[in-house]
């Protein structure tokens, strides 16, 4: 009887391991994800209950230096309006981002440019919209202490993500392989609500973004 129970106890474990290929059965973690679950990770930069926020911004493109207010809005629960205008008034553009859809209301002349807009659109989706067609998460080992590291793909690429282990926020985001140019974002964050900072860096396009918070 013994020895029929061991026999059928392997039977079954072959056919687990030739059959079955699950994370569960091949004893391996899962990492493909939810769209929502990223919350488990991560806190979003852009909190749930956002309604408004003015930043100082400075936004420098080769040899261009512009120094101006961003105004970021919450239209609806998928919708996202950013206005950018110097301190006398001057409109530089007015922008708006649905979680599939850019819509632009007004840009100034010199920035009319299809590179640089798409730069702009790609940029800033990855501060507001982090949850957004995320296909797997992956922990790596991460050589900072303190920080958790996550390898995210999307449909829209593959970004590493570094992330505050105590606080769940992220610190830290580096394009890896995606349709945009490579990008570096640095936050820095308040206890609560807006970040405090966040930098966007594109080393191909020259092309940086410094964000200061204002007021929320």
């Amino acid at each position: 009887m013994t020895r029929y129970r061991m026999k059928n106890s392997v039977l079954i474990s072959l056919f687990l391991l030739l059959f079955c290929k699950t994370p569960e059965c091949q004893g391996q973690p899962s990492s493909g994800v939810a769209d929502d679950s990223y919350s488990a990770s991560w806190k979003p930069l852009i909190p749930q209950d956002f309604d408004k926020g003015l930043f100082r911004m400075t936004f420098d493109i080769s040899r261009n230096h512009i120094t101006g207010l961003l105004m970021i809005k919450r239209i609806s629960a998928n919708s996202i309006r950013m206005v950018f205008t110097n301190e006398i008034g001057i409109q530089f553009f007015d922008l708006e981002f649905e979680d599939d859809k850019f819509i632009i209301h007004s840009i100034f002349p010199s920035m009319n440019r299809h590179g640089l807009l798409t730069l702009l659109e790609k940029d800033f989706r990855i501060i507001l919209f982090q949850k957004n067609k995320i296909k797997k998460i992956s922990v790596l080992k991460s050589k900072i202490p303190e920080t958790e590291k996550y390898l995210v793909r999307t449909g829209i690429g593959t970004f590493t993500y570094f992330v505050d282990a105590k606080t769940k926020k992220i610190i830290r985001i580096n394009t890896n392989k995606s349709i945009m140019a490579k990008a570096i974002l640095a936050i820095t964050h308040n206890p609560e609500g807006l970040p405090n900072q966040i930098g966007i860096y594109n080393p191909t396009q020259k092309l940086r973004i410094n964000l200061l918070l204002i007021s929320n």
